[in-house]
């Protein structure tokens, strides 16, 4: 029940509304009583005054900007204004491994103390081995290259003289290893441009 019922309850028992206070709880929606003293069921002289606790709801803070901090730092950053932490993961080829490259609820949001904020993480691409594709014909080193998960870029150089649609170059080399869907380009033989 709100204050004001409570204090129309309590004059028509014939007792007093005395101190309130008000208390942060997510327990109770704000402005329901959460408690009182002396309890329910206690014998009081009338006209007594009887004290009541009423909820302020769920005490709030602002969420505050962690993108581009590390995990650590976020984590403690959160947990200091009473926020609880969720991680997850997920590759990234601009922001360093192991810092933050987004979050949710955004900052500059108030939600409940406690509330759990996501922070999402950033892990580098696993390496993968580049296969050759040197003497292949164009579609033929595209497609070994996609499998293995990379980006093709493909450069065509005029030169009828040499075998049109050949792969003379890339770009990185074999052997080598590159990021998991990186760019390889491929330089290719053409008749024309």
């Amino acid at each position: 029940m709100t204050q004001a019922e409570a204090s129309a309850a309590l004059s028509s028992a014939g007792l007093k509304l005395g101190e309130v206070s008000q208390e942060f709880t997510a327990r109770a929606p704000k402005g329901v009583v959460i408690s009182q003293s002396p309890t329910s069921g206690s014998q009081v002289a009338k006209d007594s005054d009887v004290s009541v606790t009423v909820s302020k709801g769920a005490e709030t803070v602002t969420v505050p900007d962690v993108a581009g901090m590390t995990q650590d730092a976020a984590t403690q950053a959160l947990a200091a204004v009473g926020l609880q932490v969720g991680v997850e993961t997920q590759t990234s080829t601009t922001v360093p491994e192991g810092s933050v490259i987004s979050q949710a609820p955004a900052a500059g949001q108030d939600v409940p103390k406690g509330s759990t904020v996501t922070i999402t993480v950033a892990k580098q691409q696993p390496m993968v081995d580049v296969p050759n594709v040197v003497g292949m014909q164009k579609a033929a080193a595209k497609t070994t290259l996609e499998q293995k998960g990379f980006a093709v870029n493909i450069i065509q150089t005029v030169d009828p003289s040499k075998p049109v649609g050949q792969v003379y170059k890339q770009t990185p080399s074999s052997p080598s290893k590159a990021p998991g869907g990186s760019n390889v380009t491929i330089y290719v033989w053409a008749k024309t441009a």
